[in-house]
């Protein structure tokens, strides 16, 4: 839980910085700066309560600096860097706004990459996007004007046919692609069936590597008994021979 809503809060993240730094939004103002400041806020708690928990502070730091400049509140600078406009200051909102950008972004790979190299789900996922690129271009190009009338069209037919949904709302007519539209299958399927087994496979390693084995005084008197005996047998054996 904790993993998923750390990508979660980081994917949101992203997502404002990309369009506040394209100015589609502003994210000094509501409600955009509330959920900015509420994951600023989760940010900040998870960075330092990893900080007082590591072992190596010294190390922590080095391998999360891209954290902390993710926590940074930059907008606080920006109404400061106001009052000194005759400076110029102003110039330098949009490179902190780029590198809190590209801090959210490693964030955001640092959190996915465990998951997405698990059972080489990363190399499926290329090859679906490389299908489907192909596959949209393709019936664009054979079906221009018949079933498709854009790019967005084509794009969407080959998402759709991908995921195995298939609205219906467009089909192929040629041959080409026909047998195009069975390749999105046969790679969505394999798609989904991989997600499946890699989110179950993910988890169970997690679950192993957190395990720990019982201390030995914990254990039933029988069960120590048979450790000592064999422990005496290995040595009687091996050892002492």
């Amino acid at each position: 839980m904790y993993n998923f809503f750390i990508i979660l809060f980081s994917l949101i993240a992203v997502i404002l910085a990309f369009l506040d730094l394209a100015n589609k939004i502003n994210i000094d103002i509501p409600p955009y700066n509330y959920i900015d400041n509420a994951i600023l806020i989760i940010f900040t708690v998870d960075y330092f309560t990893r900080l007082i928990i590591s072992q190596n502070k010294k190390r922590f730091f080095k391998e999360n600096i891209f954290d902390l400049i993710a926590i940074i509140p930059f907008s606080s600078f920006f109404r400061v860097t106001r009052l000194f406009r005759a400076l110029k200051l102003i110039k330098l909102t949009r490179l902190f706004k780029l590198i809190r950008l590209l801090a959210f972004l490693e964030k955001l790979k640092k959190n996915t990459r465990n998951f997405l190299y698990t059972n080489g789900f990363i190399y499926l996922i290329y090859a679906n996007l490389i299908t489907i690129t192909a596959g949209s271009f393709s019936i664009y190009f054979f079906e221009k004007g018949v079933t498709v009338k854009s790019i967005g069209d084509a794009f969407w037919w080959s998402f759709v046919t991908t995921t195995t949904v298939g609205y219906g709302d467009i089909s192929p007519k040629t041959i080409p692609d026909r047998i195009t539209a069975g390749i999105l299958m046969i790679m969505g399927i394999g798609l989904i069936s991989l997600l499946t087994g890699t989110i179950s496979i993910y988890f169970i390693n997690k679950i192993n590597n957190n395990k720990t084995l019982p201390d030995y005084n914990e254990l039933p008197e029988e069960a120590q008994k048979e450790i000592e005996d064999f422990i005496q047998y290995i040595k009687s054996k091996y050892i002492n021979n």
